[in-house]
């Protein structure tokens, strides 16, 4: 059919074509259905089928008009990329990425490489029609205008008719290698991986005909650390198409692993709830799964078929035991996270639930239960819920992608007013009240707890019991709150219990109306817990502003998610990160000032799920910039400000180039990495670095150290920015050859693994172009959050490297008299001819 039409008139037949080569009960993609929106976005995935080739699809009239580009785009104008037009996709598929099985139609793994919006030059259904379409881009990865100009041939419309993308003259054109941007840029937008390691995962829907011999599994991670994601209360339901509702379930949110048989349930605040459930453990295990992680939640079902968070609280166990009324107990699943070793959050909604319904099958064990949703007006939706006396709903985008922490694209809606609190004390029972009189709750401002009234009834005779009896081991003399009415009887309390409430209002001076008790929050830790106030829907649907989720500003800058547990071990959070760089600054910026940086990233706040990334990540502050060095792209910054955006992007380690901005070819200081065998100790390697020192001293070159937040040693060279990459990297070898011959049996200066077994490996790879090391107090995403700290050389054979912690550090700095490497960067040196 003639482009002419119009992609909205022939939308039923081309995407009649995109079904008909799918099998959908084998391959994950999403199913096509026009797309009710108007949107202008454009999606170029790298697709690695029979030939690898870039599909370049911009979203025109409901549909993803579709291209694949053999070589891929490319910067220069003078290279003009054929491109040969295949059937039109549904827009969901611009969030696809995965492995498509093997047999199946575009077979191969598939990355999302870029994203964007695209703008049209004139009509587009016109230059579709004349066979040239002008349009600008602004993508993650590429930006500024192009051109796709349809050749002449045997297929002159339509699937099969071929053309050229060109890029304009610009000032987003490069020339030369800094044109190729598919080779400086290979890693997806979405999760950072590369096609390659796509391909090392095991197609998503394998298991939908027999496995392959050849097929392996990829190591599934694990569920510590793994944050769900989260909704922002909203005063009424979102009114535009692309939204379906789910029911709010009023109990215990759970994620779980499921490996071979082998169970693991998690609470949100990463206690471990296994054991606990026998029931729904058992239950999960018996599905037919290989790997998955689901989201749900644990609810108690009443007579009425209604949850009850009170009777859920009653039936959970308080110690060793099986729960009472367990019967009652089931888990509601909503959605999958992971499945049969590929990661599906980048899924639309409606696929992973397609998805988690067919893992489910059509009987699920009697303790497990799917969690529908409704495609319907969201009025009707949320008044016909409040009348069955449901808690609420829970609106979700049906396109959009799992995204851990609070979002926008999940909105709670509430039928009643209830709020979790932290209970800061008790007040003691009168007459023949037994427990207490009443409970004295809290709410977290920052880093402050704030009175927030109390609560007395709602309370069985059972309820008051136990609790009273919890609370008795948390007394404390000193008041948990700063301020607070005069509370008579008041007995205070360490305040690290969660409590739930039912409440009509909250008065002009923060306490509440008509309380009710509903039980403990045992999932939830008390310093996340914050006053819950519902948004206008306004303000959270507007692209300009996040969602209020609780935000606090570090050095004016705004920390979205501050209560995101970034290390499990210590529990250090994203606002405390925050603020150990706001407080260390003085110290870190010198050394992270006008660098090239690489980052590592730790979005879920654990380190199983971090990465590395060296590129400017979209969306990220004014004060983070980029460069360009010879081919490569850089990222860098002036000043404290951009490494708190960058931190709000959940960056926990820097590591820098050995060279400045100013001159980036010369380095201005070298490294000796002492990378011991995990079976020595650090005085072995103390003792190498002290070698080390003396080695350079007799090459009349003075020498600093510092630990690297594990059971290395950086030994470290301010530099004259004189000689090259070459000739740096090729003294630090030879230094590194030399030690090496003269004590093999201790020292190493290969990278084979077989050959380092019992020695130290004397890492001189630093210090090559674009390589990188971590900088001075930065801390590092290992269990404890270390941090690698400068220390004098006298002081070394007393240091113990796990010490020093982003808790502990900003201390130690406080106490120090000098700084030991107070002279290192004024110490330029140059290395002997």
């Amino acid at each position: 059919m003639s482009p002419a039409a119009g992609p909205a008139a022939r939308a039923g037949g081309a995407l009649g074509l995109y079904n008909a080569k799918r099998d959908f009960r084998v391959t994950t993609e999403p199913r096509g259905a026009k797309a009710r929106s108007k949107g202008r976005s454009f999606v170029i995935q790298q697709h690695d089928a029979t030939r690898m080739h870039y599909d370049f699809r911009l979203e025109l009239g409901g549909v993803l008009l579709s291209w694949a580009v053999p070589k891929g785009p490319s910067l220069d104008p003078k290279d003009k990329r054929l491109a040969v037009q295949t059937e039109d996709h549904p827009v969901t598929y611009r969030n696809f990425e995965g492995n498509i099985p093997e047999g199946e139609y575009g077979g191969g793994p598939v990355i999302v490489w870029d994203r964007g919006s695209w703008e049209p030059e004139g009509d587009p259904r016109e230059g579709l029609r004349k066979g040239h379409l002008g349009f600008s881009l602004a993508g993650e990865k590429l930006r500024g205008r192009y051109s796709l100009v349809r050749l002449r041939g045997a297929v002159a419309e339509g699937p099969r008719s071929q053309w050229l993308l060109i890029k304009h003259a610009d000032e987003h054109a490069r020339k030369g290698k800094a044109a190729e941007i598919t080779r400086l840029r290979p890693e997806s937008v979405i999760t950072g991986r590369t096609v390659g390691q796509v391909e090392a995962v095991q197609p998503v829907a394998a298991r939908a005909r027999p496995a392959r011999k050849t097929a392996k599994a990829a190591p599934m991670p694990p569920l510590d650390g793994l944050e769900p994601q989260l909704a922002t209360l909203v005063d009424r339901p979102p009114g535009d198409d692309g939204w379906v509702y789910e029911v709010k379930f009023d109990g215990y949110r759970l994620l779980a692993s499921v490996e071979n048989g082998r169970v693991q349930l998690r609470s949100r605040n990463g206690l471990d709830w296994t054991a606990t459930l026998p029931r729904i453990r058992d239950a999960l295990g018996k599905l037919k799964l290989k790997q998955a992680i689901l989201d749900g939640e644990l609810c108690y079902i009443d007579e009425r078929g209604l949850s009850s968070f009170q009777k859920l609280q009653n039936a959970l166990p308080r110690g060793t035991g099986e729960p009472r009324d367990a019967g009652r107990l089931f888990l509601y699943l909503f959605d999958i996270l992971f499945h049969d070793g590929a990661d599906v959050r980048g899924e639309p909604l409606l696929e992973r639930k397609h998805r988690l319904r067919l893992a489910l099958g059509k009987r699920p064990p009697a303790a497990l239960r799917y969690s529908d949703h409704l495609e319907s007006d969201g009025r009707t939706a949320l008044l016909q819920a409040c009348s069955s006396q449901l808690e609420g709903l829970i609106a979700k985008r049906s396109d959009a992608p799992y995204r851990s922490g609070r979002s926008r694209d999940w909105l709670k809606l509430k039928c009643q007013k209830r709020q979790e609190f932290v209970i800061a004390g008790m007040i003691k029972a009168s007459g023949s009240r037994e427990g207490f009189r009443s409970l004295v709750l809290a709410t977290r401002t920052g880093r402050e707890l704030r009175y927030a009234g109390r609560v007395g009834t709602g309370f069985t005779q059972q309820s008051l019991r136990d609790l009273a009896a919890r609370l008795a081991s948390r007394v404390t003399e000193k008041p948990t709150l700063d301020e607070h009415p005069r509370l008579p009887g008041v007995v205070w309390v360490r305040p690290d219990l969660v409590c739930e409430v039912e409440y009509t209002e909250i008065t002009a001076e923060g306490s509440l109306r008509h309380p009710s008790f509903q039980g403990l929050r045992e999932d939830k830790p008390a310093r996340q817990v914050k006053l819950e106030k519902p948004l206008r829907l306004e303000k959270a649907m507007s692209p300009e502003k996040a969602p209020d989720d609780g935000g606090d500003t570090v050095g004016g800058v705004r920390i979205s998610s501050p209560g995101r547990v970034m290390d499990e071990k210590s529990g250090i959070t994203k606002l405390e990160l925050a603020r150990y760089h706001d407080a260390v600054s003085g110290w870190f910026m010198p050394y992270a000032a006008n660098r090239p940086l690489a980052l590592v990233r730790c979005p879920q706040g654990n380190a199983e799920q971090c990465f590395f990334q060296k590129h400017r990540m979209q969306g990220v502050g004014p004060h983070v910039g980029q460069a360009r060095a010879g081919d490569q792209q850089v990222l860098h910054v002036d000043d404290v400000t951009g490494v708190l955006e960058l931190v709000q992007f959940n960056v926990v380690e820097f590591h820098a180039w050995g060279a400045s901005m100013r001159a980036l070819e010369r380095p201005d200081w070298l490294v000796i990495d002492l990378d011991p065998d995990t079976a020595l100790g650090f005085a072995r390697v103390v003792e190498a670095a002290l070698e080390v020192r003396d080695a350079l001293a007799r090459l009349k070159l003075k020498s600093w150290v510092k630990t690297t937040g594990g059971k290395g040693l950086h030994v470290c060279v301010p530099l004259k920015p004189r000689a090259g990459w070459a000739t740096v990297k090729a003294f630090a070898h030879a230094l590194a050859q030399s030690l090496a011959q003269q004590d093999p049996d201790r020292y190493v200066a290969t990278l084979s693994k077989a050959k380092r077994a019992g020695k130290i490996f004397i890492d001189y790879l630093r210090n090559g172009e674009g390589a990188t090391a971590v900088l001075p107090y930065s801390p590092r995403s290992r269990p404890g959050m270390t941090v690698a700290m400068p220390v004098a050389w006298k002081d070394l054979k007393h240091v113990r490297p796990q010490e020093f912690t982003l808790q502990t550090v900003p201390g130690i700095l406080a106490k120090r008299r000098s700084d030991p490497w107070k002279d290192f960067l004024a110490s330029p040196q140059s290395l002997p001819a």
